[in-house]
This record gives structure tokens, C-alpha cells and sequence, in this order.
């Protein structure tokens, strides 16, 4: 992918280093059972469905940024939410990767062909029933981005190197179920970035803090 030459030497070198930071793509086949160990055991499903995002980090306005989508209220899971582009294993798809690509380019058209996969995070399970495979990849498209009124409300970017600062992160206890649980809240222009989504950023930040 072809970056500007005013990208910043600290998110230049990030770029460079985070496919040795990931897990390889071919491990997004795993089970996700065997690769993240959930906080609350007890009120996540047995046999979560197969699904996959992708995490697109594209050269904007304020350099190296991340896309997401604010999905809209009229779904059935995560209605109104801010998330990955991405969603349930199809029985067309090859593997997880394709299920993201294809996916994202149905709801933000982003193609397939302008996307690099550099590797995996961990696998998150949702409480709503799903083992979620994140693929980070640089995307080599401008905007805008055409978003599928049905799936999206929303598309919006937050910069990278505020998505990797730590401080950015609030902790805050709610109550799910009866059980009190600890989460991380990303807050950015008006955008409350929580869940499943924030646990994703949270494995990326700890990785680019361990290189």
C-alpha cells in the first residue's frame, strides 16, 4: 500500500512492524474456543457461530486511520453499536477471511482487491453467540465509502495513534444478566466504541506495546 510521505515516522513504523505483532492469517481458522479465554464464561454460548471482521486501517485526512460502522437500530444483534465491518460465516465462503472481505465490501464497498490482510488478533466471543475472527488490513481506497442502509447508520474513522494510546481507554463497570462486568470504552467525536469491538482494540494496543 502507497502511504503519503507526511504519514508520521512513530505510525510508519508501527505499520511496518504489526504483521510480526499478529497471528498469521491461516490461524483465523482455529476454533475460537481455543483461542480467547472469555471473562464471563458462564453467560457465553457453548457453540458460538463462526463470523469474522476486518480492521481496516487506510491512509484519511488525519493519516493512518481505522474505518468502523455504526451499525443500525433495526438489527437484531448490537443494533445501534459501533463495530468492525464484517459478520456470520456463509456456507459460500472459502474461509473466515473471505467471509470479512466479502462482508465489508457489501456493507462500506470497500473491494476486495484494494485490501492487504497483515494478520490476526485473538479471537472475541460476543455474548450474543458469536466466535469473532479479526483480520487488521491496510486498505488502499479513499472515501467515501458507500454503506448498505439496511446494516449501517454510519461510517467514520478514528486515527490510529489515538486508537493506540492507552489513556484514550475508560473502564467502566455495567450490568449484564444480573452480573456486574468490566469493560474498556474508547470515546472519539461523539462515538462511544465499547464491547466486543473495544476488546479488539485492546489486543492491538497490547501488541504494538510489546514490539
Amino acid at each position: 500500500m502507497n502511504f503519503r510521505p507526511e504519514m508520521s515516522a512513530d505510525m510508519h513504523s508501527v505499520l511496518i512492524n504489526l504483521p510480526g505483532r499478529l497471528r498469521p492469517l491461516a490461524e483465523g481458522e482455529d476454533d475460537p474456543l481455543s483461542i480467547d479465554s472469555p471473562h464471563d464464561a458462564d453467560i457465553l454460548p457453548d457453540s458460538p457461530v463462526d463470523a469474522s471482521v476486518l480492521v481496516p486501517i487506510l491512509h484519511g485526512e488525519n493519516g493512518l486511520e481505522v474505518l468502523f460502522t455504526k451499525r443500525t437500530t433495526r438489527l437484531k444483534n448490537h443494533a445501534g453499536q459501533v463495530s468492525f465491518p464484517g459478520g456470520r460465516r456463509e456456507p459460500g465462503d472459502g474461509d473466515r477471511l473471505t467471509t470479512a472481505l466479502r462482508e465489508t465490501h457489501e456493507e462500506v464497498g470497500i473491494v476486495p482487491a484494494n485490501v492487504t490482510p497483515l494478520g490476526c488478533l485473538n479471537a472475541v466471543l460476543t455474548i450474543t453467540g458469536f466466535g469473532v475472527i479479526p483480520f487488521v488490513a491496510t486498505v488502499d481506497q479513499r472515501a467515501p465509502f458507500l454503506h448498505d442502509p439496511v446494516e449501517v447508520d454510519q461510517v467514520f474513522t478514528v486515527p490510529l495513534e489515538y486508537i493506540l494510546e492507552r489513556s484514550n481507554y475508560a473502564e467502566q463497570r455495567v450490568l449484564f444478566e444480573g452480573k456486574r462486568r468490566q469493560i474498556h470504552v474508547l470515546r472519539y467525536d461523539g462515538h462511544a466504541i465499547w464491547g466486543a469491538t473495544a476488546r479488539m482494540l485492546m489486543d492491538l494496543v497490547e501488541r504494538v506495546e510489546s514490539s
